[in-house]
């Protein structure tokens, strides 16, 4: 009975045959920005600094993506707009499952845009936090949590900038999707972010 085939096969589908291929050394496929979808499949990704960006959490660890979309109250929407807020918060931790460290681990990018209605671009400007959120402009953010560094839109000179393309805003299926490109920078330091091939596909 021939059981090398099978047992192959077996290998392949669960995942092992990287972990046991090269002669005992790891090897694992290069990462690959997910395709621009619109299907709500909850997959973001982006390049920064032209290394492949893509959010990655742990068991029992905070949402890889986290999407918040609020409806806007007149009391505190910028002149009394409509619409709702729109927040994408995205994490990128160590992979437990690769023995090289990742580029850009332990660090977030953050979307946000206070009134959105439709479909449609939206200039990413100033980090300008006021009494309520919806007050704030559209800004993207990069931060490396454990250097507790952030660059922020609107920061450096010149002052950095970006662009945030919603392609499908359903609030039925409650599915968000679109593209995103920004660089940001710090007052304090000439360093600056670039953020591009942005991409999500998520529900909320």
């Amino acid at each position: 009975m021939r059981l090398l085939p099978l047992f192959s096969t077996l290998l392949l589908s669960t995942g092992l045959a990287p972990v046991l291929s090269g002669c005992g050394k790891e090897v694992f496929p290069t990462e690959k920005l997910p395709a621009a979808t619109e299907q709500g499949l909850n997959e973001a990704g982006c390049l920064v600094n032209g290394d492949v960006w893509r959010p990655y959490s742990v068991l029992f660890g905070p949402k890889a993506i986290d999407v918040s979309v609020i409806r806007n109250r007149a009391f505190y929407a910028p002149n009394g707009s409509n619409g709702f807020q729109l927040s994408i918060s995205m994490l990128r931790l160590p992979q437990e499952d690769r023995t090289t460290p990742n580029t850009n681990t332990n660090t977030n990018i953050n979307l946000y845009v206070p009134i959105v209605e439709r479909v449609g671009r939206f200039a990413l400007t100033d980090f300008v936090p006021r009494n309520f959120p919806g007050d704030w402009p559209a800004y993207a953010s990069f931060s490396r949590t454990e250097a507790y560094s952030f660059y922020y839109t609107g920061s450096g000179t010149p002052p950095a900038k970006g662009e945030l393309f919603i392609t499908r805003f359903d609030t039925v299926a409650r599915v968000i999707s679109g593209t995103f490109d920004f660089t940001a920078g710090q007052t304090s330091s000439p360093e600056q972010i670039r953020v591009t091939e942005g991409r999500f596909d998520v529900r909320y």
